[in-house]
């Protein structure tokens, strides 16, 4: 079933920015301090705490789940008083609204608490674009769109919002910032997703994001590890393997997660379903070899956060039909948390098998307590250890009300633009641009050009493309041009139907991911600009009547506050 969205608009303007930004910018200064002291090898209040904590308890911290609901059903308070987890992890499924989604998350913390009396990890997939489970309008952009500007202070700017409206409805862990690194020449699994197609805007630009999302209280979680890279196969259906040597994995897939503990220390890694056959022989999926967990991430790369798993459920992490002993093989290889976002039968077989591999020996104890260790000095860092801290809708909603978040959206879309326009072939001072053909799926896409283009357009929805409608348009008038709105791959692929000998009357927008478009240099032009925010239509339309009329009327007063929608 699908879920209603939560929808936010930004509009009312509110000076939020400066000073949350600058209390955080002063929170950072005392957490370096604090992290330059020397730390003791044996941290005696955490010691305490596992010393009296039932092997139940303990393991049940080494999990994080999901369920269904949007509210603390029996179901699952009878779920957490069984498995005990150590951490929560919320879908679209579970959120409507802001205020049910705080009440959600401070139910399920009382629930937790009251039974064993250790708060719980609120994780959520907040990486903006369209992995967003808390949905905002005009929507947040995707991690490649803010990325593509190579502005850390932006990207770290939006890496802190993100985290102030995650923390203020009760969240305290954010599985983002995708540091994957992608291939700008081929379709990838990960898309916009990632934060770039060069190995050090990736690391610069995610790594900015997380410190953003440190600043405003959450704990960030750095995925894919190892790295999906280029790869095109999805590890929720198949197990994808990779051929890379270590050696090439060093120079870049890897070199997100060094350094980790000095620049966003306290925080998580997620651990991917991927095989690499050339580095651990074993051909075991990441999240389940101890060359990867043990010997390259803790080692190699001095990595002494939480590694917590992608969902055990998945397809890619088949290494045995037994879930229980994919939990098992995975905490033995190194991993803390064990996430089971599904089953809820399958959580607790799988606690209980985990309980049974340390009573019969096969998984040490001091495995176990090594994870646990990690899992609580996070919390303490979180502020949780012995209470949650409650949602805080008020500040949700200064943000909401604010225009800080749509304010830096723009300036990306704008950067964007004005990037792509640096590549756009000379004009033909001669040229007579006829009708622009406008083909977008989305309505206010073609309404904030046309206010901005200042001439006539048309407006096509996508299916133009495929019953030739299109083409027709522009074998009518020799001078006439399209402009094509790409959201999707599926969009993409009905690029087919355009002729070769029309393709360079046609520009294209690539507001989705690279690598999707064929053979990107039979077009006019290509904006890079990888989001769908249909805003976007305004810039482009400016940018292109400067072009092609650069001494024709000044368009009609631009605003952009007028409404997102579809």
């Amino acid at each position: 079933m699908v879920q209603g969205p939560m929808f936010i608009r930004f509009c009312v303007p509110f000076f939020f920015n400066v000073s949350f930004f600058l209390a955080a910018l002063s929170a950072k200064a005392q957490l370096d301090s604090t992290n330059e002291q020397e730390i003791p090898d044996v941290d005696m209040e955490i010691a305490d705490l596992i010393k009296g904590m039932t092997l139940e308890q303990k393991v049940g911290q080494l999990f994080l789940v999901g369920f269904q609901g949007r509210e603390i059903t029996e179901g699952a308070q009878t779920m957490i008083r069984e498995v005990k987890p150590g951490g929560i992890i919320l879908f679209g499924r579970n959120i409507k609204t802001a205020r049910q989604t705080a009440r959600l998350i401070n139910q399920s913390q009382i629930t937790a608490t009251e039974l064993y009396h250790i708060p719980l990890l609120v994780a959520v997939d907040q990486e903006g674009g369209v992995v967003s489970r808390v949905k905002l309008n005009p929507p947040f952009p995707s991690a490649l769109s803010i990325g593509n500007a190579e502005n850390e202070e932006i990207t770290q700017r939006m890496g802190y919002y993100n985290s102030v409206l995650l923390k203020s409805l009760g969240f305290n862990m954010n599985l983002a910032p995708v540091v994957d690194i992608i291939s700008d020449k081929k379709p990838t699994f990960i898309g916009n997703r990632a934060f770039g197609v060069s190995v050090n805007q990736a690391v610069e630009m995610s790594r900015a994001f997380a410190l953003g999302q440190k600043l405003g209280g959450i704990m960030p979680t750095l995925k894919h590890f190892p790295g999906h890279g280029s790869g095109f196969v999805d590890s929720h259906v198949a197990l994808p393997t990779r051929n890379d040597t270590l050696e090439d994995m060093l120079k870049a897939d890897l070199l997100p997660y060094t350094n980790l503990n000095q620049d966003v220390s306290p925080e998580a890694v997620m651990v991917a379903h991927i095989a690499f056959p050339k580095i651990d022989p074993s051909g075991l999926p990441a999240a389940f070899s101890k060359v990867f967990l043990q010997d390259i991430l803790r080692k190699k790369l001095n990595f002494d956060g939480i590694v917590v798993t992608d969902d055990i459920e998945m397809a890619g992490a088949s290494v045995t039909t037994s879930l229980g002993d994919r939990a098992v093989k995975s905490l033995l290889a190194g991993a803390d948390m064990i996430m089971v976002a599904w089953n809820r039968v399958a959580q607790k077989s799988s606690v209980n098998k985990v309980i049974e591999a340390i009573k019969n020996g096969k998984l040490p104890e001091a495995r176990i307590n090594e994870s646990l260790e990690r899992i609580l000095i996070a919390k303490r860092s979180l502020g949780i250890l012995y209470q949650a801290t409650p949602p805080n809708l008020r500040s949700f909603r200064s943000l909401a009300l604010s225009n800080s978040i749509s304010d830096l959206s723009e300036k990306l879309i704008e950067t964007a633009t004005q990037k792509s326009m640096q590549t756009m072939p000379q004009r033909d001072p001669k040229e007579r641009v006829g009708i622009m053909s406008v083909v977008s799926t989305r309505k206010n896409f073609h309404s904030h050009f046309k206010k901005t283009y200042n001439s006539t357009t048309l407006h096509f929805g996508t299916p133009a493309l495929r019953s030739g409608e299109l083409v027709s348009k522009l074998k009518k008038s020799s001078n006439s041009l399209a402009l094509v709105h790409i959201t999707s791959r599926q969009v993409a692929q009905l690029l087919e139907y355009i002729p070769k000998n029309l393709k360079k009357r046609v520009i294209l927008v690539n507001g989705d991911s690279p690598g999707i478009i064929p053979s990107p240099e039979s077009y006019r032009h290509i904006f890079n600009i990888y989001t769908s925010d249909p805003r976007s239509g305004g810039f482009l339309g400016l940018a292109l009547r400067n072009y092609f009329r650069p001494s024709s009327t000044p368009p009609q007063p631009f605003d952009l506050r007028t409404p997102a929608g579809n």
